[in-house]
């Protein structure tokens, strides 16, 4: 177990901070060229109702609380430019 650096009293198991971490962005990390639509997760796992549009080489929204990621749902094609 670790101690999750946005809850100072919250353990967190390594399965949990790997599910929450696995496949999304961080809100500030910018997707590259995997832009398109992203669902909130929360920090323990779960889905949230929060959707963002996230273009190629933007940088991610704040999420609704401290310690969710942003994980994709549908990935826009790469443009020629």
């Amino acid at each position: 177990m670790r101690v999750n650096p946005h809850y100072n009293n919250l353990l967190v198991t390594e399965s949990e901070a790997y599910m929450a971490n696995s496949n999304g962005i961080k809100p500030g990390q910018t997707p590259g060229n995997r832009g398109g639509i992203y669902r909130e997760q929360g920090p323990r796992g779960g889905s949230t109702s929060n959707y963002a549009t996230i273009p190629d080489n933007h940088r991610a929204p704040p999420t609704s609380k401290p310690g969710g990621v942003w994980v994709p749902t549908n990935i826009t094609p790469n443009s020629k430019r």
